[in-house]
């Protein structure tokens, strides 16, 4: 194993063809070739091949020695490979999601981001497990927001990018033995949500008055900064739209295209279509219509 003190049995040395009554001796010799090029990190006692200094896997997973057998007389020698098991005994350096941006759409539950590890121990060794942990205060803020579910990081809640665009988590990493802590910031983008109601500056109209006059001016209220707005008169497939024929929208302005007679109809309906460049957004309106004293045309009797 890796990390094992100095002086460690890697294993006990034996040789084929000993005459009776033969003392064996053996020792650790150089050719100067790759095949003992790690004799220094072993010794020989007696039998035993021991360790002599630190085995590190991330280092060197192999190494090659190479051992003479002595019987006084004549000398044989032998390569050897030893194979260094990897042991957990490193922290984790550093950890990372896969995203650190999502829409403020995402639901409650959503997957946003899959973490990863940096670890100097092999996979094989590792089991990583995520938490969010308390920091200090900022860096941990928005914690509560978010769950961890495997190595998948969850949202618990719902965002709003018009109320904070960004949101700060502190993220911690147990590789089974050790522990690494970071701290990420996340961004949340910004999505075109649907107005969520339109305006008339007035709903009342004088009968009699030109085609073309301004009943009122239309604005919208939106979620978003910074949208533009285009109105339209739509059908509604019921009586909110009877009287849309009476009126049309320029630009802003409600403004009227047809004849306007109390005495004909003193409150008219129109439903109007706001779009913002993606969604959109319909309201009914009635329109009042005032009466006014309009002058005798006709005597009879």
């Amino acid at each position: 194993d890796e990390g094992s003190s100095v002086g460690s049995l890697v294993g006990t040395l034996s040789a084929t063809g000993k005459d009776a009554g033969e003392t064996l001796t053996y020792s650790l010799v150089s050719n100067g070739q790759s095949s003992s090029q790690h004799n220094s990190s072993f010794t020989v006692s007696g039998t035993q091949i021991l360790t002599a200094a630190a085995i590190d896997y991330e280092t060197t997973s192999t190494l090659n020695l190479k051992i003479q057998v002595s019987d006084g007389t004549s000398t044989y020698q032998e390569a050897f490979t030893v194979y260094v098991n990897d042991v957990n005994d490193n922290a984790s350096t550093d950890l990372a999601v896969s995203t650190s941006t999502f829409a403020e759409s995402v639901t409650s539950g959503t997957a946003v981001a899959s973490i990863t590890t940096t670890d100097p121990d092999s996979s094989a060794v590792n089991s990583f497990t995520y938490s969010l942990i308390s920091g200090n205060g900022t860096n941990d803020a928005d914690n509560s927001s978010f769950t961890i579910s495997g190595p998948s990081l969850v949202t618990s809640g719902t965002f709003n990018y018009e109320t904070k665009s960004s949101l700060k988590v502190y993220l911690q990493v147990n590789d089974g033995v050790a522990s690494y802590a970071k701290a990420l910031t996340l961004t949340v983008s910004d999505v075109n949500e649907t107005p969520t109601d339109i305006s008339l500056t007035s709903t009342r109209v004088v009968e009699n008055v030109t085609v073309g006059t301004q009943v009122g001016t239309l604005s919208t209220t939106d979620p978003d900064s910074g949208n533009t707005f285009t109105y339209s008169l739509v059908s509604s497939n019921d009586a909110r739209d009877d009287d849309n024929g009476s009126f049309t929208v320029s630009g802003t302005s409600l403004v009227t295209s047809g004849t306007i007679d109390y005495e004909t109809k003193s409150s008219m309906n129109i439903y109007v279509n706001v779009n913002d460049g993606v969604n959109d957004y319909p309201k009914a309106f009635t329109i009042s219509v005032s009466d006014t004293l309009e002058p005798i045309t006709d005597v009879g009797f």
